[in-house]
C-alpha cells in the first residue's frame, strides 16, 4: 500500500515538474491552461498523500503535511480563487523533501 501511494505521489511530481520546467511564476499566472494541470497534479499529490499511512508521516517532519492539507482544500473549493504563489510556494517547500521520500519508498519496495 505505502509503496503504491509513493508511486502516485512519485508520478504526479514528476507530471508537476514537467508542467513548470519552462514556465515561471508570472507565466503561469497567464497561461490558464498550465496552470489548471499543475493544479490537477497537486490535487493528485494530495490525494496520494492523504492515503499515507500516519506513521510514514510523522518519520518526514521536515514536510508540512498541514500545509499540504491546507492547499488540497484550497484547490478542491470551487469558490477560491487559486493563488499561485500559494501553490508554488508550498511545492518549493515540500515537493523535493517529498519527492525523495517516495523514491526512497519505492527503491526500498522493489529491493
Amino acid at each position: 500500500m505505502l509503496s503504491e501511494r509513493a508511486g502516485d505521489v512519485l508520478a504526479a511530481i514528476e507530471d508537476f515538474e514537467i508542467c513548470l520546467s519552462d514556465a515561471t511564476a508570472e507565466m503561469l499566472k497567464r497561461d490558464e491552461s498550465r496552470r489548471l494541470a499543475v493544479e490537477r497534479s497537486f490535487e493528485i499529490i494530495c490525494a496520494a498523500v492523504r492515503l499515507l499511512p500516519d506513521g510514514a508521516k510523522v518519520q518526514q517532519p521536515q514536510i508540512d503535511w498541514q500545509a499540504m492539507a491546507d492547499l488540497d482544500n484550497r484547490l478542491h473549493d470551487l469558490y477560491y480563487c487559486n493563488n499561485t504563489d500559494d501553490l508554488l510556494g508550498t511545492a518549493t517547500r515540500n515537493l523535493p523533501a517529498l519527492k525523495a521520500f517516495a523514491e526512497r519508498v519505492v527503491r526500498e519496495c522493489h529491493q
